[in-house]
């Protein structure tokens, strides 16, 4: 196995490559377990709690398809309501002729 120093170059530059990378993962182990980077790792976990309740939340919230639907739901009650008070309002007019034509009879016996 005889190699000349241009073939072992790629493998000496794979071979650092890998040291570098086995250097680089032990030190973000060690970092890991610093009080810095468990202070990190607090906050990280905190800021995911806040935000899975944000959510739930958010799946708790009226759709576009929900809101379709009150609002026509809405609009049906809408239209039942004008047309009882329509109604009412009808019945109440007949009310004020009849009270009318009784205050006319009442005024009228009372001059006789």
């Amino acid at each position: 196995m005889n190699l000349s120093m241009w073939q072992l170059v790629p493998i000496l530059i794979s071979l650092a490559a890998l040291v570098v990378t086995l250097m680089t993962y032990q030190r973000a182990g060690k970092w890991k377990q610093s009080e810095e980077g468990r202070a990190l790792v607090d906050k990280v976990n905190e800021h995911e709690g806040r935000l899975t309740v944000v959510e739930t939340k958010q799946l708790n919230l009226a759709t576009k398809a929900d809101i379709a639907k009150l609002d026509a739901e809405f609009g049906g009650l809408q239209d039942v309501v004008k047309s009882e008070v329509a109604g009412i309002r009808g019945a109440v007019d007949d009310m004020k002729e009849g009270v009318g034509e009784i205050r006319r009879w009442i005024m009228q016996e009372g001059k006789s």
